[in-house]
């Protein structure tokens, strides 16, 4: 069934691009008061290896002066949070992350190693021929615990303040 785009999801799309262009335009008015615009990488942090065909892949972007970064179709100003990407989604072998700066644009490539997609059928009835051991039941003991709680005593003191009445005439 084909999704029918409502007005609401327009005005949303419109609001998106609205937002995401100011955001983008504010850091830019900041880099250009700064003495160093130079777009520096800190770090790209994923994991390299994985050895399912459903996991996730999970980039942690670390920049100094970035503006905003593009991974496909995807752009983004948070650089705060990492990114989470559903490997099934992806086709190819590399991811291409852009990351754009003070007039300035980093391009890196991920590569995807995809390790033992197929499970090893072999290993598996290998572990069908291991024993069964059993283990003789275990029944803790409990002790009868108790405490003791000492008495506390209080003594209040009831405290009187001895006042006379008084009318508002007595002040003037």
């Amino acid at each position: 069934m084909k999704k029918i785009f409502l007005f609401s999801d327009y005005l949303y799309l419109f609001y998106y691009n609205i937002n995401f262009s100011l955001i983008r335009i504010i850091r830019v008015i900041k880099l250009f008061f700064h003495s160093r615009r130079n777009l520096e990488k800190i770090s790209i942090a994923y994991y390299k290896n994985w050895h399912f065909h459903n996991s996730f892949l999970i980039i942690d972007l670390r920049f100094e002066n970035a503006v905003w970064y593009r991974i496909d179709k995807i752009k983004n100003t948070d650089f705060t949070k990492p990114i989470v990407l559903n490997i099934q989604n992806i086709k190819t072998e590399t991811i291409k992350l852009e990351v754009f700066g003070f007039f300035q644009k980093q391009t890196f490539l991920i590569e995807l190693n995809r390790e033992n997609q197929r499970l090893n059928i072999a290993q598996i009835k290998s572990f069908s021929k291991i024993k069964t051991i059993s283990i003789p039941q275990f029944e803790p003991k409990l002790e009868n615990i108790s405490f003791k709680i000492p008495q506390i005593s209080t003594n209040l003191n009831i405290i009187q303040i001895e006042h006379n009445s008084f009318k508002t005439q007595d002040y003037l």
